[in-house]
């Protein structure tokens, strides 16, 4: 059986993906990556640093 060599995509080819799922990739040496789905942890765990970049940035004006 011989399989075909991945296509490595461009930044730009990857942006424009849509396989038409709710999959997300992330871009890997050129080749897609299917990730995972995100955890309650990873939720309070994002929200904790967006509000901790929020905060550093109201206190720079």
């Amino acid at each position: 059986m011989i399989q075909a060599l991945p296509k490595n995509l461009s930044f730009a080819e990857y942006l424009a993906y849509d396989d038409g799922t709710d999959t997300r990739y992330e871009l890997v040496y050129g080749e897609l990556v299917a990730m995972s789905q995100p955890t309650g942890q990873h939720a309070d765990i994002a929200e904790f640093s967006m509000t901790l970049i929020e905060n550093t940035l109201n206190n720079i004006r």
